[in-house]
């Protein structure tokens, strides 16, 4: 009996309910003018109970289903508040310490960008996915192109 109650609860938190929790995600950004915060909606960080052992890793398990659907659900930084979702690979992932002067020149250079409360970037940060995360190097490399891209568009 305790085998498969084991077994069951590990099947539930590392497949069902991240795939559950996904769609509702999902659904949540797809009325976004209905949503302040859609990292509000993601699972706590941490969990304490009898299922702790199982719900400390819900929150890798979504963002694992999250990342292998390629989904828009990460808001794009607006200092103004705006409702727009992306899928991760056409975004910068900011840290969450980062100035918001520096995100906000970021932004009107053309720069898209996206910041996660501190958990869920160190989750993105730890995961084997590519995820291009705000350095000098990558601000650089981003302004370069977004430079070359106003120049083109200007002729």
């Amino acid at each position: 009996m305790y085998s498969t109650t084991v077994e069951w609860n590990k099947l539930l938190f590392q497949t069902f309910i991240p795939r559950t929790w996904r769609f509702v995600l999902e659904h949540l950004v797809s009325h976004g003018d209905q949503v302040a915060n859609v990292f509000d909606f993601w699972p706590p960080q941490t969990s304490v109970g009898e299922l702790n052992a199982y719900a400390a890793s819900l929150p890798e398990h979504i963002l694992d289903t999250v990342m292998k659907a390629g989904l828009p659900i990460w808001p794009v930084y607006n200092p103004q508040g705006s409702s727009e979702f992306r899928d991760l690979d056409s975004l910068v992932v900011a840290p969450p310490t980062e100035d918001d002067r520096i995100l906000r020149a970021l932004v009107v250079m053309g720069v898209s960008l996206t910041r996660p409360p501190k958990y869920i970037f160190d989750l993105l940060v730890k995961s084997s996915y590519a995820v291009t995360t705000l350095s000098p190097e990558v601000a650089h490399d981003v302004l370069l192109v977004s430079s070359f891209l106003l120049c083109i568009r200007s002729n």
